[in-house]
């Protein structure tokens, strides 16, 4: 049975809060001459965390690889659990090539030119991703960074801005990426997650949060709508 995001966040706050009362009841007997239900304090603790990490590990395994299709939003909600911020995919386009015809940057594979929007479901505040991470992966778990050079060719200065910025309420904005993949790649799709610290480690402990260790990521599906040739400098 799956629970919402709030009941583990509940689960995990309920454990930190189990744990820090058996630790100072550790210390309160250990000061007091209680050695040994000292050591029982400790040994509850060490088996409260073994069971929360079980617990982790069982659900991330249990969870599926979702690939969302054009369009579908990926939600991040992070400790909050707000999900207001969120990253779709509007275009996906392949090339050879890409810059003006007189100094082209060539593929060594092939170019997958993804238009990425950053939305906001919000009704009133204007919210930030952190640090966003986009990287191109497929069906074998190949990773594939973005490529700068061909995104300066393609964009110009533009390409430089980052891939964060505010959003206000019902607001979005796109960046475009480009990826220089193999011609062999199948099934390719991207990765987009946040990396601000200390959210990354909090999440990786929160059972349930998509970033929780073991637990397989949602991906946004890079199936190209069109061949674009060797497309001119845009904005």
């Amino acid at each position: 049975m799956a629970f919402g995001p709030g009941v583990y966040l509940v689960l995990m706050m309920g454990s930190v809060g189990a744990g820090c009362v058996l630790l100072a009841g550790a210390l309160i007997a250990w000061r007091t001459g209680r050695g040994r239900l000292a050591l029982g304090c400790i040994g509850g603790g060490v088996g409260l965390a073994g069971l929360y990490l079980a617990t982790l590990c069982a659900v991330s395994l249990a969870s599926p690889c979702d690939v969302l299709a054009r369009g579908e939003v990926k939600r991040f909600c992070g400790v909050y659990l707000d999900c207001h911020v969120g990253v779709s995919v509007d275009d996906v386009r392949t090339a050879a090539s890409v810059g003006a015809p007189e100094r082209p940057v060539v593929a060594r594979g092939r170019f997958r030119i993804v238009t990425l929007r950053v939305s906001s479901n919000a009704r009133r505040a204007t919210l930030s991703p952190y640090d966003l991470l986009a990287i191109a992966v497929d069906s074998t778990g190949r990773h594939f960074r973005r490529d700068r050079d061909a995104e300066r060719a393609l964009l110009g200065e533009v390409a430089d801005r980052p891939l964060e910025q505010a959003v206000e309420a019902g607001g979005s904005y796109t960046r475009t990426l480009v990826f220089d993949v193999p011609a062999d790649a199948q099934g390719l799709a991207l990765s987009v997650t946040e990396q601000g610290f200390p959210d990354v480690l909090i999440e990786a402990l929160l059972i349930g949060d998509e970033d929780s260790l073991l637990h397989p990521p949602t991906l946004l599906s890079l199936a190209a709508t069109s061949d674009a040739g060797m497309p001119q400098q845009t904005h």
